[in-house]
């Protein structure tokens, strides 16, 4: 059985809070916390504030942090047809930032180029002695979390959640807030994280005052100033980044406050430092290509504390060779034209586009290197100049595959994935946990060697972007997903247990991309309801067949909900997601139908559904659809050769898209009358 929530959970606060506070959420997406997250460093009135935190000073103990960016390779799971977990696993190219939606904030898989940023003020690090704490002070470390501090002891700190350290003065409730956290991105700099902080506090309007850069630790200190409900604000981030974590430190709250607490507050900053996986120790490229991959499997194997796997095989395989293999073509979809059809009905793609050969495209253009369970094979593509640094990488994810394979057995995760969403929920684990290997890898590597490598992902980037552009959304926004997702799902996991906690997972993998989007509710033992809906075509009458059923999914849900609303409103109204089924029709005509029945958390995840596909449906109807129906919990819309069936029942939602209003109005009656069986 599935629990079900009776009160807010983490999300629907985090959303609450994105509504109550747009400009301070805004500060800490800045950092890259989620919305969810960002409860935590935004002032929050106490029905917000979650559990008492200790008032008790706590050292030397792990805490942990989610992750929100993006990590860059990707792997390709066909969007219709499941490729079970044991057949090729590559590693592709990672995808460009996309500039679909001018509301969305540049993606972290690729660094955008530096926008003019107003410039403030770069302080020289200053030359007097560290600032001195007014009282005793306690003291933090979280080797896993990657950072340590100290605060004062009279601050109390929350580690209830585990996905954020808060600290918390003795002060009135949305006062000041103070939180920590470490986010796992892909390999990144400095200069890179601050210019993208600068930007997005300046599209949120605020006044970045002073930039100080801190050479000794090294990281930068920005402050900035607003003014909210007649009051001055003041914000100070500490930014630092080690491998392809970024850490940061944030005070956010009233100027008076920070005035009145300046020498805490800075000696907490100056206390800041971050804590490495391992001493970074150069790769040795003069002893040729097998030395090199040894030194790197040795050090994937070290991090990720698994047996070796004796018996593999690794070869090179240069790219145009990979490009005529069979192992291109068997990733591309069994039955093109169901996905067809699915995208069309839900406006994820056009009638010109040719899904086979798109994702045959980035896939033949954009795969590094993949592992095979069933030979137990391991194969780096490489390009006419042969390895380069970023094979590097490609390595040590390849490598923690075999790892896996030889601990877990990979096959036998193929049986659970009988399904899109079951499929991406097992493979976000296996390539999570490689992609999280490959990034503390990364961490290994000296400076020198990090901007090498940063260097060769740059250069095929560039060269992939062009096979990304223009390519359907119904591809854009699943293609490698589970190398996105399942990095942070792994990072998440690996802040709780470290790689033990991982190990658990391939006990009890996740088998729905609501697990994986919220791995609170993985932990929380939470699982995708069984839904059930009667033969839709009986009631359409003759001519009317069955084309393909299955699960939607949160991730599809929200994708399509995407393509009208803004980027968070969409994410909102499907975090909810619970479990769905859905049925696509079709008749002699070509005309489609899809009918999908919604179960939610909670009968107000429901709602705020039901809500946010009406004002999508206004979007989708480019305003002219009229209204043909509507009570408090149906809406009937009919134009331009489509209508949408849209109803709400406790915690069901049923929505339907079809041709006409007589034929949408007969499916969706079929399919709410599953609800009472």
């Amino acid at each position: 059985m599935r629990p079900r929530r009776t009160s807010p959970g983490p999300a629907e606060v985090g959303r609450r809070v994105w509504f109550r506070g747009v400009r301070q959420v805004l500060v800490c997406l800045a950092l890259g916390v989620t919305a969810a997250a960002c409860g935590g460093l935004a002032p929050t009135t106490p029905a917000d504030s979650g559990p008492t935190p200790t008032q008790a000073p706590v050292a030397g103990e792990t805490r942990v942090q989610t992750p929100t960016s993006p990590a860059p390779t990707t792997v390709v799971v066909t969007p219709t047809t499941v490729v079970p977990v044991a057949t090729t696993i590559p590693t592709v190219m990672p995808q460009p930032a996309l500039t679909r939606v001018a509301t969305r904030a540049p993606s972290p898989t690729m660094e955008p180029s530096p926008s003019p940023v107003a410039t403030p003020t770069v302080a020289p690090p200053p030359a007097t002695p560290s600032p001195a704490p007014t009282g005793p002070t306690a003291s933090y470390s979280g080797p896993q979390l990657g950072v340590s501090f100290s605060y004062p002891e009279e601050w109390a700190i929350d580690v209830s959640n585990p996905t954020l350290v808060r600290l918390r003065p003795p002060t009135p409730s949305g006062t000041v807030a103070v939180g920590v956290q470490s986010n796992l991105t892909w390999p990144t700099s400095l200069d890179s994280q601050r210019n993208q902080l600068l930007r997005s506090l300046a599209s949120a309007t605020l006044n970045v005052i002073r930039v100080t850069p801190k050479d000794d630790v090294p990281h930068d200190i920005i402050e900035a100033q607003w003014t909210a409900d007649g009051s001055r604000r003041k914000a100070v981030f500490v930014v630092a980044v080690r491998g392809a974590r970024v850490h940061s430190l944030g005070v956010i709250g009233r100027e008076d406050f920070y005035e009145e607490n300046r020498a805490d507050i800075e000696a907490m900053i100056a206390s800041f430092r971050t804590i490495s996986t391992a001493e970074p120790a150069a790769i040795d490229i003069e002893t040729g290509v097998d030395a090199v991959l040894d030194d790197i499997g040795a050090r994937a194997g070290a991090l990720r504390v698994l047996p070796y796997p004796s018996g593999f095989t690794r070869a090179l395989q240069p790219r145009e060779e990979f490009e005529a293999s069979d192992e291109v073509a068997g990733l591309t979809p069994e039955d093109p034209s169901v996905l067809k059809d699915l995208c069309l009905i839900l406006d994820l793609c056009v009638e010109t586009d040719d899904l086979s050969q798109t994702i045959l495209d980035l896939t033949s253009g954009g795969v590094l290197g993949y592992y095979k369970p069933e030979d137990d094979s391991l194969t780096l593509v490489t390009g006419a100049q042969g390895p380069d640094p970023l094979t590097w990488l490609t390595y040590a994810h390849e490598y923690t595959h075999a790892l896996q394979d030889r601990a877990f057995d990979l096959s036998a995760l193929e049986p659970l994935a009988v399904s899109f969403e079951s499929s991406k929920g097992i493979a976000a684990l296996v390539e999570g946990d490689a992609k999280l290997v490959e990034n503390l890898f990364y961490e290994t590597l000296p400076l020198e060697q990090q901007a090498m490598v940063q260097g060769a992902l740059d250069r095929a980037i560039e060269e992939f972007a062009d096979s990304i552009h223009g390519a359907p959304r119904i591809i854009t926004e699943t293609f490698g997903w589970e190398h996105v997702a399942g990095a942070q799902f792994a990072f998440r996991l690996y802040l709780s247990g470290g790689f033990a906690a991982i190990d658990d997972a391939f006990a009890r993998p996740p088998t729905s991309t609501e697990q994986v989007l919220h791995p609170e509710k993985y932990l929380a033992g939470e699982v995708p309801v069984p839904v059930d809906v009667p033969p839709v075509a009986r009631a359409l009458g003759t001519g009317w067949t069955e084309q393909d059923s299955g699960v939607l999914g949160e991730l599809r849900t929200k994708v399509y909900l995407d393509t009208f609303l803004r980027a968070e409103l969409a994410a909102g109204a499907a975090a909810g997601w619970g479990g769905d089924r859905y049925t696509l029709l079709k008749n002699g005509g070509g005309e489609l139908v899809l009918a999908v029945r919604f179960l939610w958390d909670t009968p107000a995840d429901a709602r705020e559904f039901f809500l946010a596909y009406q004002d999508a449906a206004v979007i989708k109807g480019k305003g002219q659809w009229d209204v043909y129906e509507q009570t408090e919990n149906l809406v009937i819309w009919s134009g331009d050769g489509t209508a949408v069936y849209l109803s709400m029942a406790g915690e069901e939602t049923v929505l339907v898209i079809g041709p006409d209003p007589d034929v949408v109005i007969a499916a969706g009656l079929a399919t709410s009358a599953s609800s009472g069986e």
